[in-house]
């Protein structure tokens, strides 16, 4: 039973509210393998504009100020054209010296190191995601990939459709499409994706255009340019 408890509330500025529910989005990966802390609960204040809460539950106090601690204190990267100051970097136990001028790839390396230090994922890692955090109301809901039957472009936003279920996620299908498994996930329209284990047949929909019909039942359209690839899935 937990015996250590805490609960943060913050506000967002006005029109910041995307990137506090993407800062949660992010916290939420990196607590849900840590050790000592039992629950992590993020959620939006209704009736409230742009007030959220984070609920934690802790093994004991230790594991508690562990996390809080964690919270408050920043990965720091310094940069400077003097390599004299390494050492005092060091001393700082900062997590990375940048000497002057940097390349791109040496940039990533000191992004991959934060994000080590973080317990998170490196920034450049070829892994497919595996999962997705979206808002629903006032909660913050993990998708995990392997239920997604398809996705669909709609404006800025991309709705995954699980079953009789959809939600919203703030990406482009492009970028989509490159963080998912491609074994996994096919194009078959410009603005939609479908995962290959939901697609039970393709064939002409009423108004005489292809289409893949999916298992949780339903259509989507196969644009022209894309039928090279379906027939590819299809031929296996």
């Amino acid at each position: 039973m937990a015996r250590f408890a805490s609960m943060v509330e913050m506000t967002a500025k006005p029109g910041k509210e995307a990137e506090v529910e993407a800062f949660l989005a992010r916290e939420a990966l990196l607590v849900k393998d840590k050790p000592g802390i039992l629950t992590w609960h993020a959620t939006r204040v209704e009736g409230e504009t742009g007030v959220y809460r984070v609920f934690d539950t802790f093994v004991d106090e230790a594991a508690r100020d562990a996390h809080l601690n964690r919270q408050l204190a920043p990965s720091i990267v310094s940069t400077t054209a003097h390599e004299r100051f390494a050492v005092q970097t060091f001393a700082r136990e900062e997590v990375d010296y940048l000497l002057m001028p940097v390349t791109l790839d040496r940039l990533r390396q000191a992004l991959d190191r934060v994000q080590e230090s973080e317990g998170a994922p490196s920034l450049s890692r070829t892994k497919p995601r595996s999962e997705f955090w979206v808002r629903d109301g006032g909660d913050m809901v993990r998708i995990d990939v392997d239920r997604i039957d398809y996705v669909s472009a709609e404006g800025d936003y991309m709705r995954l459709h699980l079953g009789s279920s959809s939600y919203l996620l703030h990406s482009t299908l492009s970028q989509l499409e490159s963080e998912l498994d491609a074994a996994a996930f096919l194009r078959v329209h410009r603005s939609a994706l479908v995962a290959k284990r939901s697609v039970v047949a393709v064939g002409r929909g009423r108004s005489g255009k292809w289409v893949v019909r999916l298992r949780a039942g339903g259509e989507v359209a196969i644009g022209e340019s894309y039928m090279a690839s379906v027939r590819a899935f299809v031929r296996g």
